[in-house]
């Protein structure tokens, strides 16, 4: 399972900062991708980006900024076999496919 982390450029971090929104990039395949974020993580948003195979999916996570927690996902197409233990989350269009991102829960 491939494993993404954040990286801060630019932000700046202070004990005031409790919640941030940070960007995330994962491959468009139907394989789980482990992201590392803070606690309590609340998916805020999702968009496509690229094209043919090298087309990828951005994410924007919510957490909490100082501790740390986990958080899968998978990307299938319509028509695709969603394996049990995935929750639907975001439909993401990229004309002509339509694919759709679900949190791996189990």
């Amino acid at each position: 399972m491939t494993e993404i982390r954040v990286t801060t450029r630019g932000v700046r971090i202070d004990a005031t900062n409790e919640r941030v929104v940070f960007k995330y990039v994962i491959p468009l395949d139907d394989r789980p991708t482990r992201v590392v974020t803070g606690t309590h993580p609340k998916l805020v948003g999702a968009k496509c980006r690229g094209s043919g195979p090298t087309s990828e999916v951005v994410l924007w996570i919510e957490h909490d900024l100082h501790t740390a927690d986990l958080m899968s996902f998978a990307v299938h197409g319509t028509g695709h076999l969603i394996p049990p233990g995935q929750r639907h989350c975001f439909t993401l269009f990229q004309d002509p496919f339509v694919w759709h991102l679900y949190e791996v829960v189990e």
